[in-house]
């Protein structure tokens, strides 16, 4: 059996996965959206606190 980092190997079927590509799976954090989501957040608390 050999070890290498990043590579899961399951134990019970062999299955495995190269956990060092996950993030670039994963869709880029940031962008538009939650930009107005945060300041939809900040106008809604200030009508509040006002």
């Amino acid at each position: 059996m050999s070890h290498q980092n990043g590579i899961y190997q399951c134990l019970s079927c062999n299955f495995e996965r190269d956990l060092s590509t996950e993030n670039e799976l994963l869709p880029a954090k940031g962008g538009l959206g939650e930009l107005v989501f945060a300041i939809g957040g900040f106008l809604v608390a200030a009508a509040l606190i006002l």
